[in-house]
């Protein structure tokens, strides 16, 4: 279905001002469809994610309580845990393993919603219903799945030599007795190269789900699609994604700094439901620099290309 006259938005690159404000239109727009994206898909994972914090928080008040009661009292009735750790770590590894397992499908299922809504909203000028985008991200779920974890391992085996090769000149300048005033300064700067290097690794890969999902690509080819988007486009990639993710961040801190001072059973749900409205926010923000980038890279064949289409649909109309 194509989308009304006063929805469209110009098939043209925008920057990150028009990119944020892009997304809170969108936001307060399509509210039924994110509506629907947050209660079917992420609030099964939250009602589980909240069990399980809700019981690590009592369970951690519990023995901070112990503990604190424990110096309280005589030496002859002192507070000694039976093996806490042990238990602890079983419970915890009982507990976080369903919940990475739901979580490895419920976050990339619901992006991969949101983007199918807001990607042929752009691009082809068709809206899509919440079945639609929630089927279409379905089929593409496993693709997704192996795709970011060999995405992972990849970028993780980068960034740990880039790390390793920043560091160890360190400890060596060090031991050859260099002058605390060299190395002070190479440090810091090895260590500055360091975090750039992977700021710059991170955000040109940024978009491989994206890529997955849209472009239907799998392992390789959709890292270095990701990479070509972002080619050109770095900078404005980076602030625009750094700016996304200080906003959400900044709200999601400031209700779990709140939620502290409440009890553990209003804490989690007061936490849960602010994931409710902001990870969508988020998702609609990364769907749209992937649009954006596409827009930017390929205009003249996406143009052309939708030109085809729309030749094509009148040859059988």
């Amino acid at each position: 279905m194509t989308t009304p006259e006063g929805d469209k938005i110009p098939l043209r690159p925008q920057s990150v001002g028009d990119l944020i404000d892009t997304t809170f239109r969108q936001y307060k727009r399509d509210f039924p469809f994110i509506a629907r994206v947050s209660l079917f898909i992420l609030l099964p994972y939250l009602v589980i994610s909240s069990i399980i914090n809700y019981s690590t928080m009592s369970t951690a008040r519990s023995t901070l309580s112990q503990l604190v009661n424990s110096f309280t009292q005589s030496p002859n009735h002192a507070f000694h845990p039976a093996n806490p750790t042990p238990a602890l770590s079983g419970a915890h590894l009982s507990m976080d393993i369903p919940l990475l397992i739901v979580a490895i499908v419920a976050y990339p299922l619901a992006y991969g919603t949101v983007l199918h809504r807001v990607a042929p909203t752009r691009l082809r000028n068709q809206r899509t219903s919440f079945g639609e985008a929630l089927r279409f991200s379905a089929s593409r779920l496993f693709q997704v799945i192996v795709t970011d974890i060999f995405a992972w391992f990849a970028v993780s085996i980068v960034l740990t030599m880039a790390w390793i090769i920043a560091i160890v000149p360190i400890p060596l300048m060090s031991s050859a007795r260099v002058s605390l005033a060299v190395t002070i300064p190479v440090a810091i700067l090895l260590v500055l190269a360091a975090l750039l290097f992977t700021l710059w690794v991170i955000t040109r890969v940024s978009l491989t789900s994206s890529v997955v999902r849209e472009e239907k690509r799998i392992f390789w080819p959709p890292m270095w699609q990701s990479w070509v988007l972002t080619r050109r486009s770095f900078w404005h990639s980076l602030g625009y994604l750094v700016l996304v993710y200080l906003m959400v961040g900044v709200i999601q801190g400031g209700i779990s700094g709140i939620g502290t001072l409440l009890p553990p059973a209003i804490d989690v749900i007061v936490v849960g439901i602010t994931t409710l409205f902001v990870a969508p926010f988020q998702m609609l923000a990364v769907a749209n620099l992937y649009v954006d980038l596409r827009v930017r890279t390929d205009a003249p064949d996406l143009l052309e290309w939708m030109d085809g289409i729309g030749e094509s649909e009148d040859r059988f109309h």
